[in-house]
C-alpha cells in the first residue's frame, strides 16, 4: 500500500505545472517531464567574466545533462548516497528536473581547498579556484538543489556520492573542443 501511495505521489507531483524553483521552495524536487532548464540568479553582482563563465556552464551543463550520452554513463556509474531511489531514477531527475534557479553569491579564499560551498540556499563560488563555476561544477551544485547529499567535502572520500559522480560526468563531456576548426 505504501508503494501504491508513493507511485500516486510521484505522479500527481510531475503532473503539477509549476514555475522555476530554487532550493529553498522544494527541498527534495521531484521528477518533472520537462527537460531541466538551468538558470543562475545572482545574489551578489559578480564581475563580467564571471557572470558569462557561470552563464556559460550553466548552458553546457544544461545541454549535458539532457543529452543521451549523459544518460547512458550516468545509468551505468555506482552511486552512493542516491536517498532510496534507483540510479536510473537518479539520472531521469538530472534530465528531467524542470526549471531549475540556482542563487549564486562569490568570495575569495585561496588557502582553501574548497571551490564552492551552499549556504542558506546560495552557492558561494571561490574566484581563487581556476575549476570554479565549471559545468560539472554546476551540475554537482544541481545535484544539491535536488537533494542529494555527500558523507564529507574530501571528494576522495565522497567520489561515488551523487554530486561528485554527475559533476565529473558533465565535466568529463565538457572537455574543451579543438578550436582549429576540426
Amino acid at each position: 500500500m505504501k508503494a501504491v501511495l508513493a507511485a500516486v505521489a510521484l505522479i500527481l507531483t510531475a503532473c503539477s505545472l509549476r514555475g522555476p524553483r530554487s532550493a529553498s521552495e522544494d527541498p527534495a524536487p521531484s521528477l518533472h517531464s520537462s527537460p531541466t532548464d538551468l538558470s543562475i540568479e545572482f545574489v551578489t553582482d559578480p564581475t563580467a567574466s564571471w557572470a558569462q563563465r557561470l552563464n556559460e556552464s550553466a548552458a553546457t551543463a544544461e545541454a549535458i545533462l539532457q543529452s543521451e550520452e549523459f544518460a547512458s554513463r550516468c545509468r551505468a556509474s555506482k552511486m552512493s548516497r542516491t536517498n532510496g531511489k534507483p540510479v536510473e531514477q537518479v539520472c531521469r531527475e538530472f534530465s528531467h528536473a524542470g526549471p531549475i534557479k540556482i542563487e549564486v553569491g562569490f568570495y575569495h579564499d585561496p588557502d582553501t581547498r574548497a571551490i564552492a560551498y551552499e549556504q542558506n540556499d546560495v552557492v558561494y563560488v571561490n574566484t581563487a579556484k581556476s575549476e570554479a563555476g565549471s559545468p560539472g561544477n554546476i551540475a554537482h551544485e544541481l545535484a544539491h538543489v535536488l537533494g542529494y547529499t555527500h558523507f564529507t567535502n574530501w571528494a576522495f572520500l565522497g567520489r561515488n556520492s551523487v554530486p561528485y559522480v554527475v559533476g565529473e560526468l558533465v565535466d568529463s563531456q565538457a572537455m574543451p573542443l579543438p578550436t582549429d576548426g576540426r
